[in-house]
């Protein structure tokens, strides 16, 4: 071998192979694979075990030295049965008498070193593997040797080869810092700290690769992150990344630890974690959680939570606030609107300008929020001691300015039963009824419905939007509907509202006689207007004798819902009363006289005891003097303490004008279920002639819609986004101003008048409108194809027809306005002629019904309280409910009459009389009640009652119209 080295390396296989060979003869099997593995011919090895029965052998030499024939091997060893062979003498125990021992491998190794075959000594080191049955300390001690003859003796990067072959295996056999140590000592940094990453010794792996590489320092943290997010130790997490710890407190639910470590690292990272609890809380239904967290951590003014803060709070609208119960939840949730309330200001002050702009525009909505709540809460506390039924009763009421953001069907029950409770009526009455229709418009998804005018005094928003279904159970509404039909029929209650000292109804804020806005009381909503008392914050204020109603109680009960409340109220107000508790007039005067009369008694006193000190009835006078001087002074001093013992307090006028956060919005719309009657002419001091209609043949521009007339009933046409913002608090119309002019309906023919919009229906948009001069010029380049103006008058043909069938005001304007626009009035002269007059007429039918729905409950009621009715009542009542569809049998009588006229809801003559279509109305009833109105007219009708005579014109209107249709068949028949 030395001598093909020395002379001739291309013989030194041929040499190797030979010795192995005859190593292999002597049973010296590591000694013939070392050479066969000097000659690079580990075929060779595997080969001769294979013929020597070795298979294991076979195998690992295969698998270490050949891997990509490891899988041939296996099935040759299958198929042949070796496998099966060597697995029956190893279970046997006949272990073959030329496998390794692993003593011998040793001191064969040991041999090779001192031979200076150092390659071959590495090779048998490595040979033993973990998986095999030798001791832990000898395995790291060959090892190590391996690695430390490797790196003397051979070549660098076979020396890193062997420690990259040790490396793991010392990990595996649990020392991690051993095989860093090796990894080390050939500068292969990465795998020695990923040796230490694998024996989880985290601490030396950062410190190891801060020193070598910051790159590796940051895989060491992203790994120990992962590593820690895995264990789901939180905790430690936090030393190194506290977003993955605190989100890895989400992840476990564990929200509690999350809020007490994000509080630590300032207020935008605990509110940024806040809002996702109060998200998925909100979510869930569980609002109230949100709200109490809010409450426990406080609640920030940033735009982002805003809307969350909105959210939690239309969520909470589910929750009654007529049971105690109830009380935590509406008081955190105020607490919470509170909060955000007060810090909008520091928080707009201290931002960018858009910022700072958008949390201004949010300030009134929150205000609002913040007083509903609060009357929510309030009326919580109250519920529960009878002696505060009244105040329960004014909250109730008070809350129905909101109620469209509360849910509207419910605030007009809470309202209703709370008026019965304490008797009041009237009231009580009014709203149930509202209830009633609320839920029927509800059932029959129709807003429209609820167009009355019962409430046009009062600060009631009337654009709602109507929720999917009704809040309350099918029961309660049974029991209501029962209820007021009862009290109908015994005409025992008039339904009105109350008024107060203004003349106005007594709950609302606004004067609509001079539009001037009181303050809310904080105690009860209602106007403040005389006796108020008067903080300093936001110019708060409250009644003064529901004040000291509800705060003597509130120390007489203690209860802690009352406590609660009045420290609220100091916390919103910011302090006591600002007013002086000056004494009254009268106590003044008797102050002034008593200090007179003690001053002559005392005088009295000195001169008795001067004069006569040694004369008996002398001395019995200065006592009883000076026993009249004391009661005297004690009188004076009563006088005096009076108005603090009893919290008596100076009137302290209102400024009704200085609450800006409640400003109504004056928001007038038009839906085409509206009445496209004009409004009635301006005064006389602002009317002006009106021009004449200009002829001109270009399309005239499509007006705006004119302003809403007074009477008429703005209906919410928009649908609010998932997390709305505050709806609208629109005002009523006034009732002060004239009504409709009903004799001559305006003519639609104006052109520059259109009051409805078009219907929401495709229509086929017409081409732009050729000039005039140039038809004549192209009609002979189009031989084949009418000419444009015909196109247009045909086209604009079928639209009027199909308006004319379609019978509706919209689609008749746009038709009739399509034909203006296009100067096609002479070739369709017969068809607008149609159009206009059956736009006439259906415009006085929609006048006419709207007359009706506006009827107040109180004017219907009039007529059904009749117990004799005079005949001018009955007859005209008989020939509307014939037009209804009722049959001569039912209304024969006055009674039957009048339990008809008492019904509600669907039912209702007033929603009945509105949907009434005149073509379904029978050519027989309508003879009838022609017949039976023929002795009376409008005049006589008047007399008798304005409300009978909105009724007597409905039906001669809708006689008329049917008797038209009637006609018009007859002439296409002819």
């Amino acid at each position: 071998q030395r001598i093909a080295q020395a002379n001739d390396k291309a013989l030194l296989n041929d040499v190797l192979i030979g010795q192995a060979k005859q190593s292999f003869d002597n049973n010296d099997f590591p000694k013939a694979e070392s050479y066969l593995l000097q000659a690079q011919r580990p075929d060779l090895a595997v080969k001769l075990y294979k013929d020597n029965g070795l298979m294991q052998d076979a195998l690992r030499v295969c698998q270490e030295y050949m891997p990509n024939k490891l899988d041939d091997l296996r099935e040759e060893l299958a198929r042949s049965g070796g496998m099966n062979e060597t697995r029956t003498n190893t279970a046997a125990g006949n272990r073959p008498t030329t496998s390794y021992n692993n003593d011998n491998i040793l001191e064969q190794a040991a041999r090779y070193e001192t031979q200076g075959e150092y390659q071959r000594a590495v090779e048998l080191y490595l040979r033993l593997m973990p998986q095999q049955d030798i001791p832990k300390e000898t395995l790291v001690k060959a090892y190590l040797k391996a690695s430390d003859i490797a790196r003397k003796f051979l070549p660098e990067n076979k020396a890193q080869h062997v420690i990259r072959t040790i490396g793991p295996r010392l990990v595996q056999l649990g020392q991690p810092n051993q095989a860093a140590e090796q990894y080390l000592h050939v500068e292969l940094h990465k795998e020695a700290v990923e040796a230490f990453i694998a024996g989880k010794q985290w601490e030396k792996a950062k410190k190891l690769a801060l020193e070598v590489d910051p790159q590796l320092a940051k895989y060491v943290d992203d790994l120990y992150k992962k590593h820690l997010k895995e264990r789901g130790n939180a905790k430690e997490l936090m030393n190194v990344d506290v977003t993955g710890a605190l989100d890895l407190f989400v992840e476990k639910n564990q929200w509690e630890e999350c809020f007490v470590e994000a509080q630590k690292h300032g207020p935008l990272v605990l509110h940024s974690y806040l809002a996702k609890y109060a998200t998925q809380m909100i979510q869930s239904n569980r609002a109230e959680l949100a709200a109490s967290v809010y409450k426990q951590y406080g609640a920030i003014a940033i735009p982002q939570n805003l809307r969350i803060y909105k959210a939690l709070f239309y969520r909470m609208l589910r929750i009654d606030s007529l049971k105690h119960e109830n009380y935590p939840k509406w008081a955190d949730v105020r607490d919470v609107l509170h909060d955000v309330f007060e810090n909008m200001s520091s928080s707009a002050s201290g931002s960018a300008g858009g910022i700072q702009k958008e949390i201004e525009e949010q300030r009134p909505t929150f205000e609002i929020l913040l007083w509903v709540a609060h009357m929510n809460a309030m009326r919580s506390a109250c519920s529960e001691h009878e002696q505060l039924d009244v105040i329960t009763a004014k909250l109730s009421i008070s809350l129905l300015r909101h109620s469209d953001i509360l849910p509207v069907d419910r605030a007009f029950y809470e309202a209703g039963i709370m008026c019965r409770k304490v008797g009041w009526n009237e009231m009580s009455m009014l709203f149930l009824n509202r209830y009633l229709d609320v839920v029927d418009a509800i059932e029959e998804h129709n807003p429209d419905m609820l167009a009355t005018s019962d409430f046009v005094e009062t600060d009631i928003p009337y654009e709602i939007e109507l929720p999917d279904q009704p809040s309350l159970p099918a029961e309660h509404h049974e029991k209501i509907k029962e209820h007021v039909l009862a009290l109908s029929m015994k005409q025992a209650v008039k339904p009105t509202l109350r008024r107060d000292a203004r003349n106005c109804i007594e709950f609302s804020l606004v004067n609509p006689e001079t539009n001037d806005r009181s303050s809310p009381c904080l105690i009860t909503g209602y106007p403040v207007l005389e006796d108020a008392v008067v903080f300093d914050r936001y110019n708060l204020m409250a009644n003064k004798e529901d004040w000291n109603k509800f705060v003597l109680s509130a120390k007489s009960i203690r209860r802690e819902a009352l406590q609660d409340c009045l420290k609220f109220l100091a916390k919103w107000t910011g302090s006591q009363p600002n007013v002086k508790k000056v004494l009254r007039k009268s106590h003044l005067i008797s102050v002034i006289i008593i200090i007179l009369v003690e001053l002559a008694f005392l005088i009295a006193v000195v001169s008795c005891c001067s004069i006569q000190s040694k004369n008996v009835h002398g001395q019995i006078l200065a006592v009883l003097l000076i026993v009249v001087s004391f009661l005297a002074l004690m009188t004076l001093i009563y006088f005096l303490l009076e108005d603090l013992l009893k919290e008596r307090i100076h009137p302290y006028p209102t400024d009704t004008n200085s609450s800006k956060s409640f400003t109504v919005q004056e928001i007038k719309t038009f839906s085409r279920h509206e009445s496209p009657i004009p409004p009635p002419p301006s005064p006389p001091q602002s009317q002006a002639p009106a021009p004449a209609p200009a002829q001109t043949t270009a399309p005239a521009k499509t007006p705006a819609p004119a302003p809403a007339p007074a009477g008429d009933i703005a209906i919410l046409i928009s649908t609010p986004p998932i997390l709305p913002s505050l709806p609208r608090i629109p005002t009523p119309p006034s009732p002060h101003l004239p009504p409709p002019p009903i004799e001559k309906p305006a003519s639609p023919a104006v052109p520059e008048r259109i009051l409805t919009p078009p219907l929401e229906k495709p229509v086929t948009p017409l081409p732009p409108k050729p000039a005039i001069p140039q038809v004549q010029r192209y009609v002979p380049q189009f031989q084949d194809l009418p000419p444009p103006y015909i196109t247009h008058a045909e086209r604009l043909r079928q639209e009027l027809l199909s308006a004319i069938d379609e019978r509706t005001i919209p689609a008749l304007e746009e038709a009739i306005q399509h034909v203006k626009d296009y100067n096609c009035i002479q070739p369709l002269k017969y068809e607008c002629e149609r159009a206009l007059e059956l736009l006439n007429r259906l415009m006085k039918i929609e006048h006419m019904k709207i007359k009706v729905l506006r009827l107040n409950q109180s004017t219907i009621a009039e007529l059904h309280s009749y117990a004799k009715p005079p005949e001018e009542v009955s007859t005209v009542m008989r020939a509307t409910f014939l037009l209804l569809g009722h049959s001569e049998r039912e209304i024969q009588d006055w009674p039957q009459i009048q339990s008809i006229l008492g019904r509600f809801g669907k039912e209702s003559i007033r929603r009945r009389c509105y949907e009434l279509n005149p073509l379904n109305v029978p050519v027989e009833k309508a003879r009838e009640a022609r017949d039976i109105l023929r002795h009376y007219d409008l005049i006589r009708v008047t007399e008798i009652s304005v409300g009978l005579s909105v009724f007597y014109n409905w039906t001669m209107t809708m006689i008329e119209e049917r008797e038209k249709l009637l006609e018009s068949q007859r002439r296409i028949i002819r």
